[in-house]
């Protein structure tokens, strides 16, 4: 018991040099994260001299934008020949800034949103690594100065960013070459967005596409699973009409089918036999008439030979008779 109260005070004591020690190492990080900011903020402070700040040739490698945006007065900012390889992507929040001096760092690119810093009029991008501008270039419309020699532009960008190398000319090439840059980027954003608009209904389409094959499938997947419920329901019902469960429903309306038509035919029939007697009472009707004639004409003659009647009289009445039973005989 006595030696494992030592091993557990043993290994408590190491648990606590190691925090012991990582303490320490924080607290002199914190303090010298502390010293390091407050050397930088006393740096930025100390060249800041109305709205001049020039902060060249101070080995800087890191821009600290939320110094630069404490001094929003100075809006004419000098960062040339420094340690700059990329900029922060928050500098362009720093939209108070007229003129800025790039010149002569390691700068491989601009941040996408550079265009944020709209009051910029003047910038100097000589002596760097970039070889393209961001499209949002194209939004500093007050950008009256520009210089961007000794970069290794990539085509295109070439023949713009041309400046003249004599000192007479350098101020007026400078805004010349600040127009014709931002026509070429305004025109290449253009091309971009219309390209990206592009990409965007061809994706929409394809979208649509795959969404109407999905419900095709999904529709033809309904209909097979239908049609193999009905099968089964039918091989089912089979079953169970060869065990003897449920009658045979088919036959049953086959039969019923079979009845139909035979008391159609029998109906059919009924109806010939209807015409046979309408036509024989016809038959039947004409004779009687012809009989009833014949008797009448045989009377008017008896009639005559007793001296009874005028035969001329009677044979016309006889035959005006006759005419008006016409359209009777004719009927039946």
């Amino acid at each position: 018991m006595a030696g494992q109260k030592r091993t557990l005070l043993v290994t408590d004591a190491r648990l606590m040099r190691k925090v012991s020690a990582k303490l320490e190492l924080y607290r002199s990080a914190n303090i010298m994260g502390r010293k390091k900011a407050a050397k930088r903020d006393s740096i930025y402070k100390e060249h800041a001299d109305g709205v001049q700040l020039d902060l060249s040739m101070q080995s800087i490698d890191t821009v600290s934008v939320i110094d630069l945006a404490l001094l929003p007065f100075s809006t004419s900012v000098d960062l040339s020949i420094n340690k700059l390889t990329t900029l922060p992507d928050n500098f362009p929040t720093l939209d108070h800034l007229v003129v800025l001096d790039l010149s002569k760092n390691q700068l491989t690119a601009l941040p996408d949103t550079f265009g944020q810093l709209t009051s910029l009029k003047k910038l100097d991008l000589v002596g760097n690594e970039l070889r393209r501008l961001p499209y949002s270039f194209a939004e500093l419309k007050k950008l009256q100065w520009l210089d961007l020699k000794d970069n290794p532009w990539q085509a295109g960008l070439v023949d713009v960013a041309i400046v003249a190398q004599s000192d007479s000319n350098s101020e007026k090439e400078a805004k010349a070459c600040a127009q014709r840059v931002l026509k070429y980027v305004s025109s290449k954003a253009k091309e971009k967005a219309k390209k990206d608009a592009y990409k965007q209904r061809l994706e929409a389409r394809k979208h649509e596409e795959e969404e109407a094959r999905r419900l095709a499938a999904e529709e033809e997947a309904r209909a097979e699973k239908r049609r193999l419920k009905a099968i089964l329901k039918e091989e089912r019902r089979r079953l169970l009409v060869e065990q003897g469960v449920i009658p045979d429903t088919s036959t049953a309306n086959q039969n019923k089918a079979t009845s139909r038509q035979n008391g159609m035919e029998e109906e059919g029939g009924d109806d010939d036999d209807d015409d046979d007697v309408s036509q024989s009472s016809g038959s039947g009707t004409a004779i009687a008439l012809v009989l009833l004639v014949v008797l009448g004409v045989l009377g008017a003659l008896v009639a005559q030979h007793l001296g009874m009647v005028d035969l001329t009289l009677y044979t016309s009445y006889i035959l005006d008779w006759i005419s008006s039973l016409d359209g009777v005989v004719t009927m039946f």
